[in-house]
């Protein structure tokens, strides 16, 4: 026992419970290639559209989605520069949206996970503390923001 935790119990369920997390919420995310050399990952939020990062689009009015080595075109439906969001929209019914069920009882102090796809379609993951909550973001408009801490990349 160390620190009064026992390493193969209360770690290994920690353990178990994000690898079971992740894999639940995996078919939900995609590869976002954006123009040139840039890539990203998207999330599956209802059928047909994808929310990523504004960043990754190089001004790309036309995109490429990849889901587990399925090429899918898609066009953006909107980009907001102040909270560095993009809407994407993509016919494929294959595509299973994320459970974003739940997200308004948010509270500070919750452990998160982001979870991400590479170029090559490999899911990668990183976690977090949500650390703020309703602060406003770099937008003239006001509206609640999420902030976990360290940051999470997409």
């Amino acid at each position: 026992m160390r620190n009064g935790i026992q390493s193969s119990g209360v770690w290994n369920s920690l353990s178990k419970s994000i690898s079971e997390a992740i894999e639940a919420v995996q078919d939900s995310i995609v590869t976002i290639h954006g123009g040139g050399r840039s890539t990203s990952s998207g999330v599956v939020w209802r059928p047909g559209v994808i929310v990523t990062v504004r960043n990754g689009l190089r001004r790309s009015e036309v995109v490429k989605v990849a889901h587990r080595g399925e090429p899918f075109n898609a066009s953006v439906a909107g980009t907001d520069a102040g909270t560095d969001l993009a809407v994407l929209r993509v016919e494929a019914n294959s595509l299973k949206p994320a459970d974003v069920s739940g997200l308004e009882s948010t509270r500070v102090g919750e452990f998160v996970l982001s979870v991400g796809r590479s170029v090559l379609g490999d899911i990668s993951a990183s976690s977090g503390i949500i650390a703020r909550l309703g602060s406003p973001w770099r937008t003239w408009r006001m509206f609640d923001f999420t902030w976990a801490s360290p940051a999470a990349h997409w």
